[in-house]
């Protein structure tokens, strides 16, 4: 009979410890899984592991939102670079970011900016939110002011976006509507108007300034380098100027070599099919002899400096390409800042325009020439009434 109790006694308590160890395991499991089930879905609406992943998600709020802006640039923010991180993001710091990404107009006189920032894991995300939309910079155009600033957050992606309510409102949207308003705290600014500087010149005012120029203002001409060609059967391009890469790969050169320090230039491809956006960013007035046109210009727009490649089509009369860009190109386009000097010259079909201060504009203009081993056809420069 003490058999048996002993028997039965061993057996509930083998039961009891199985029930036990289940529990424990299913306990154990469950530590694995998310604390938030909320955050899981978030995560796997949307890819945010790169800076590409950021530029896929601008691109798909821009195929569901009409802005009417001229030739928005996407460009992706150095993030070694603490002032330009701060200067995009408002941010104090760059510690807690992976990657920021930053679309805008290349007309700076646009007020507008979307920037999507990569927090890194564990950093505190509401607290990133609240000082971007305390020291965001929403006169960053100087003359134009944002009136309107919306920030949220998914997962570790935060967005911000600045401009009029009318444009702002549906971009903000529209990112919720992307991640299924999966959101985190919505937080909104607006800005308070203050009065433009005294010394903008109005824009009827400019048009009387540029009419009223002095002489010595006015374009003038530099004598053609005299060079001596290879025979035609040795003669090969210099540099290879066929595509809008090329072209970004010629300025990236003439970058390395002028070496100017400017804050975070971006290289763009401009739309040769917007013929507005081409006459903006060449003093072109028609599009009809253009094959291919890449900017670089900083992303900080109060900077007055602009280096332009046009690829003129075969055929197409460059030197009156050359003249009419040096004449009609707008060396105030930063309205509150303008170029002191702009140098025009080619290779082949291939126009170079700079436009800066005369040490910036120079140096750049050398270095195109020197990538051209000085092959160069006539030179224009024209100095502006900023260098008075």
């Amino acid at each position: 009979m003490k058999k048996k109790i002993i028997i039965i006694s061993l057996i509930v308590v083998g039961v009891a410890l199985i029930i036990i160890g289940a529990v424990l395991l299913n306990k154990s499991n469950n530590t694995d899984l998310p604390l938030n089930d909320e955050e899981q879905i978030q995560e796997a609406i949307i890819k945010i592991d790169t800076a590409e992943d950021l530029e896929n998600i601008i691109n798909s709020i821009y195929e569901k939102t009409n802005l009417g802006l001229a030739s928005l640039a996407t460009n992706v923010v150095d993030v070694s670079d603490n002032d330009m991180v701060s200067y995009m993001t408002g941010l104090s710091s760059n510690a807690n970011v992976d990657a920021v990404v930053v679309s805008e107009p290349m007309m700076s006189s646009q007020a507008y900016s979307l920037v999507l920032v990569k927090a890194k894991e564990d950093a505190d995300i509401e607290s990133m939110k609240q000082e971007m939309v305390d020291n965001i910079d929403t006169r960053k155009w100087i003359c134009v002011e944002a009136e309107k600033v919306y920030a949220t957050s998914h997962s570790n992606l935060i967005c911000l976006v600045m401009s009029s309510e009318e444009m702002a409102k549906p971009v903000y949207t529209e990112f919720k509507n992307l991640v299924d308003n999966k959101i985190g705290k919505e937080l909104e600014k607006t800005a308070v108007s203050e009065e433009l500087p005294e010394d903008v010149v109005p824009e009827d005012d400019e048009k009387v300034e540029e009419e009223n120029k002095p002489e010595e203002n006015k374009p003038v001409e530099e004598k053609p380098i005299e060079v001596n060609p290879p025979k035609e059967e040795e003669k090969k391009p210099l540099i290879q100027a066929e595509t809008s890469a090329d072209l970004s790969n010629i300025i990236s050169k003439i970058d390395s070599s002028a070496n100017l320090g400017l804050a975070s230039l971006a290289t763009n491809v401009v739309d040769v099919s917007d013929n507005d956006m081409v006459s903006y960013m060449t003093g072109l007035s028609s599009n009809a002899n253009v094959d291919a046109v890449v900017v670089s210009e900083p992303m900080m727009s109060s900077q007055a400096y602009s280096l332009v490649l046009v690829k003129a089509k075969d055929g197409a009369d460059v030197e009156s390409m050359k003249q009419q860009m040096l004449n009609n190109i707008d060396t105030r386009k930063w309205i509150c800042v303008e170029a002191e000097k702009v140098y025009v010259t080619n290779y082949n079909n291939l126009i170079c325009l700079v436009m800066s201060n005369e040490e910036a504009a120079s140096k750049v203009h050398n270095s195109f020439k020197n990538l051209v081993n000085g092959e160069v056809g006539k030179v224009l420069v024209r100095t502006t009434s900023a260098s008075q």
